[in-house]
């Protein structure tokens, strides 16, 4: 259990606590617009990941911080998260996450050994409705 308080002085504590108020009057832990962040781990040998078609990320050997991608998600459409790997030759390593708010709700790695260079390894789009809900391929 948590502790989310902290003393300030011999008569005063803070409370380190944050909570949301629904349309209905009810309180939650969750907002009521969801965040969402996505991460690239370091990857053999490009990861990239795309949101609606625009690129947010690529990299080399590199790992992303969690990377907000709220303001390019739309209210009123589907949305796509794409995540790939490039693979040059050699093995190919790759992994991906997916969070909403403090969870991570999707995640996927792997490996390929011996896999054939210079051609796109791992190719995964995942769907956010529009009423925030996330469909994977697999669904």
């Amino acid at each position: 259990e948590a502790d989310y308080t902290r003393n300030i002085g011999t008569d005063m504590m803070v409370y380190d606590y944050l909570i949301f108020i629904t349309p209905e009057g009810n309180i939650s832990s969750e907002p009521l617009v969801p965040s969402w962040f996505l991460r690239v781990y370091s990857n053999d040998d490009v990861g990239a990941a795309y949101v609606n078609g625009d690129k947010v990320f690529e990299g080399n050997f590199v790992t992303s911080d969690w990377i907000d991608i709220s303001d390019r998600l739309s209210t009123t459409e589907e949305n796509t998260i794409r995540f790939t790997n490039w693979n040059s030759y050699g093995s190919a390593v790759w992994r991906f996450a997916l969070r909403r708010n403090n969870s991570i709700v999707w995640e996927d790695s792997g490996r390929q050994d011996g896999a054939a260079g210079d051609r796109i390894i791992y190719d995964k789009t995942l769907t956010i409705t529009s009423a925030g809900d996330l469909v994977t391929p697999s669904q």
